[in-house]
């Protein structure tokens, strides 16, 4: 059945005028409800969205560490000054020799008569001289013949002094006090000047060496404590005693000597300790070096949010960085850190903090 049979055409138009209206007020109601007033919408648009968190400073103990070579405190070769075969051993490798005490005795070679030589030259001499300053004051002796006289006499005593050592040298002794740490000769070995007989080493106390970076010597004092870490986990302490004051060109690293006892002469020289050097505590954050970036001017930080929502950059001293993050200094004690978002946002901008889920 038709429309148009059941209604008149006047009933029908009002019908749809009816239906039409109903239409437009429920569209109207549901846009109102669906969409925010233009103003509204507006400003959500404007506001970027960046999460964050609020990072607190810790109390942290800043520390260098490196690998250091361990070395006696003193270590001198002793070298032949004279020529001659070795007569007999009077130190062998091992033992503790006190400075002075004699290593081992080489041949005369005429030694012992050229110093009774050089002995009675002299005697000689002083007699000449003193007859002549007797024979001077009866105007029977020349002044030039006085003059060459004297100069004989002192020439003697050079001699006598050369002869001295000479008969010295031929029994080598001990630079230091120390241990024998190698024999390069044998009784019945001929020797030449410079050749070398024994090394003395001196272990009682020990020499670090390490190099630390330009970044970090300026923390370093002479005196500091060092706790040293050998190969075998056995601790020892030191003290630093010597910080170079120039880098080595090629690598900008600084030497550094640290002394340590070594009482019970332990056998670590030669060997490689790890150096722990304890710096002065700082207040710092540990944040994840993925939270790191460069301002325009190059400067290292971490974006934040102020209490008035506005993005802030921060630039940080990293002092130190491992598995476990980076410490950072220069930070506020307390702040909101864009942990996700700071890419898109720039320095004074304002932004819609989100929390991070913990």
């Amino acid at each position: 059945m038709s429309l148009s049979k059941v209604f008149s055409p006047v009933k029908l138009a009002i019908v749809l005028a009816l239906l039409f209206a109903i239409w437009l007020l429920i569209g109207d109601k549901k846009s109102a409800q669906d969409e925010p007033p233009a103003e509204q919408q507006s400003a959500a648009q404007g506001l970027p969205k960046v999460e964050v968190k609020t990072s607190n400073a810790i109390e942290w103990q800043n520390e260098i560490i490196t690998q250091g070579q361990i070395e006696p405190w003193q270590a001198v070769t002793v070298s032949a000054q004279v020529a001659g075969q070795i007569d007999k051993l009077l130190a062998d490798q091992g033992q503790s020799v006190k400075q002075g005490q004699a290593l081992l005795t080489l041949s005369d070679e005429g030694r012992s008569q050229r110093l009774v030589q050089s002995k009675a030259e002299l005697n000689l001499a002083k007699k000449e001289l003193a007859s002549a300053k007797t024979l001077k004051s009866s105007r029977l002796v020349a002044e030039t013949e006085l003059s060459r006289l004297l100069s004989a006499q002192e020439l003697a005593k050079a001699n006598l002094v050369a002869a001295q050592l000479a008969l010295d040298y031929g029994q080598p002794k001990a630079p230091i006090n120390g241990v024998i740490n190698r024999r390069y000769v044998d009784a019945g070995t001929y020797v030449k000047i410079g050749d070398p007989l024994m090394d003395v080493v001196d272990i009682d106390k020990l020499k670090v060496v390490a190099h630390i970076p330009q970044q970090q010597v300026q923390h370093l004092k002479n005196g500091q404590d060092v706790e040293l870490r050998l190969l075998d986990g056995r601790l020892m302490a030191g003290q630093i005693s010597f910080i170079s004051y120039a880098a080595n060109a090629s690598t900008r690293a600084y030497t550094i000597e640290v002394s340590a006892n070594n009482p019970s002469r332990s056998r670590v020289a030669g060997a490689s300790a790890t150096l722990r050097i304890h710096l002065p505590k700082a207040r710092v954050h540990r944040l994840s070096p993925a939270l790191l970036s460069l301002n325009d001017e190059g400067q290292l930080g971490v974006s934040g949010v102020t209490d008035d929502n506005t993005v802030r950059f921060y630039p940080v001293k990293v002092l130190d960085l491992d598995n476990n993050g980076a410490s950072l200094q220069g930070l506020p004690d307390s702040f909101r850190l864009i942990t996700l978002g700071a890419g898109f946002v720039q320095p004074g901008q304002t932004v819609e903090p989100v929390e991070a889920k913990q």
